[in-house]
């Protein structure tokens, strides 16, 4: 009866680690995935402020390139009025001097 006995504690003690063993490998294996998971949320939240970056970037470029486009418009205007002043006064210059000149003739007569 001693041998029965010492083989049931035997094969108790191998069911208690083998249980324990069991509960080990779940437990690592759910540390582990949380790890994986802990990790994966990570880089995905360095994507997401990367691509938010990345955007905020684009969206700056274009807006700066909307606003010297704006700027250009108003300078090509501004170049168009003071090129059309320039016309009006070089005609006004230019009558002056041919009515001077014919008053030239006609006094030189």
């Amino acid at each position: 009866q001693t041998t029965t006995a010492i083989k049931k504690k035997h094969i108790r003690q191998a069911v208690r680690e083998n249980l324990h063993s069991c509960e080990m490998l779940k437990a690592r294996r759910t540390f582990a995935e949380m790890k994986q998971q802990a990790y994966r949320s990570m880089w995905e939240q360095h994507a997401a402020k990367t691509i938010q970056f990345m955007y905020r970037l684009w969206k700056g470029r274009q807006q700066v390139k909307r606003k010297l486009w704006i700027v250009d418009r108003l300078r090509l205007k501004k170049r168009e009025k003071e090129t059309k002043a320039a016309r009006v006064i070089q005609d006004a210059f230019r009558r002056r001097i041919e009515r001077d000149l014919k008053a030239d003739k006609l006094i030189s007569m």
